[in-house]
């Protein structure tokens, strides 16, 4: 949970870095993102738009709000990645 963020300043940082390196631009540049990967992708296309020029998410965990309902299955292991919700700890 504490260290989460780093996966999307690493992500942006590979981004940035292929366009330094004249090996892409942002206008040629996607990212592609499945279930916990849409939601690395769909993070950083908001923190930094303009690197990218298309995004495609496929089952994008987007709705963390879903972490707060215990009884659907994946909700309880996601606390360890995320955080829960219900921990005051948490706001």
């Amino acid at each position: 949970m504490e260290n989460k963020p780093n996966s999307f300043f690493d992500f942006i940082a590979c981004a940035e870095h292929l366009i330094s390196e004249r090996i892409t631009h942002p206008n040629l540049l996607a990212a592609k993102g499945e279930s916990a990967g849409g939601t690395l992708v769909a993070h950083c296309i908001n923190m930094k738009p303009e690197l990218f020029r298309a995004a495609i998410l496929k089952v994008p965990f987007v709705d963390l709000m879903t972490l707060t309902d215990d009884s659907l299955p994946l909700s309880v292991t996601d606390h360890l990645e995320f955080g829960d919700p219900k921990d005051l700890a948490f706001e």
